[in-house]
Order: structure tokens, then C-alpha cells, then sequence
């Protein structure tokens, strides 16, 4: 049983963006589009989780929710991204099961990111590159221990749901 398990979604949809990347390392930085049933808000929710199946578990159970995915699709959409991210608890968080996974949720919401501190951590290409230069002016930038906290701190304010 993982610990979001059994509480009211408002806690849920909180608990994993709070969480410290450097006990939960896999993070997965979801988003809904301008004009959907997000409320057209354009934002952006940063999620860590203590190992991919936990992060799967919470996709397929409970990210739709956050996006206002109604009961009458919620039942189907839950069947096919398991089938989709049963991939990903075998062979890690893939670009091409991210495809996969967003052609099935869109346009409710979809995974723009996922992957491990340590990769964020790398930047380089994409957004964990954009996110270190917004940050520390670098896309490869190597952050000295103490400039975690005050990382921790940008992403929390940025991406916290």
C-alpha cells in the first residue's frame, strides 16, 4: 500500500509534490492544455515517488482525477494507460511508452517529463535542461550541495500543483 492510498484526493493531489526528491527519486512532472478539462490553466504538476511502479500506480489510479477526467471515462482510461505503463514497470520510464501513454490521455492531461532526481539533476536536452537554466543560468549546470535546497525550493513554487 502506498502512502497517497485511501486519503481524500485534495490530500493526495498535494502529498506527492511535497515530497523530497532525494527519499522519492523518481519524478514525473505532469500538465493539462490550455482549453481542456483542466480548466484551461495551462499548469504544471511535479511529482516524486519512491520507484517507478509507485510512480504508474499513481498514474493510472489517480493523476486523471487531478485533471477532471469524468467517471464515464475514467474506467476506460484506467484500463488502457495500465496496459501502456505495465511496459514502463519493465523497462523504466521510456520516451516512446510517455508517447503512447500521452495519445491516450490527451487532451485531458499528459506526462511532460518523467525520470529520476539524478537526471534532472544532468539537464541537458528537454525540460530538465530548461528547468536547470531557469534556475542556474546553465542547462548543464552541476549544482554545488548547497544550492539543492534552494532548487528544491524553485521547483516546489513553480510546480507544486
Amino acid at each position: 500500500m502506498y502512502g497517497w492510498e485511501g486519503r481524500p484526493f485534495d490530500d493526495i493531489a498535494a502529498l506527492a509534490a511535497r515530497r523530497d526528491p532525494r527519499r522519492y527519486p523518481m519524478g514525473c512532472l505532469t500538465g493539462g492544455p490550455s482549453g481542456g478539462p483542466s480548466g484551461g490553466d495551462g499548469r504544471r504538476v511535479l511529482q516524486w515517488f519512491r520507484h517507478v511502479g509507485e510512480m504508474t500506480a499513481f498514474l493510472i489510479r489517480m493523476e486523471p482525477q487531478r485533471w477532471g477526467v469524468s467517471l464515464a471515462n475514467l474506467i476506460e482510461l484506467k484500463s488502457r494507460t495500465g496496459e501502456i505503463l505495465t511496459i514502463a514497470d519493465v523497462e523504466g520510464p521510456t520516451e516512446p511508452v510517455r508517447i503512447a501513454h500521452n495519445a491516450v490521455t490527451a487532451p485531458a492531461f499528459e506526462i511532460l517529463w518523467w525520470g529520476s532526481w539524478d537526471a534532472l539533476l544532468s539537464g541537458g536536452e528537454g525540460w530538465p535542461g530548461e528547468t536547470l537554466e531557469a534556475f542556474a543560468g546553465r542547462r548543464d549546470a552541476a549544482l554545488p550541495d548547497g544550492r539543492i535546497e534552494a532548487f528544491l525550493a524553485f521547483l516546489r513554487q513553480r510546480y507544486g500543483g
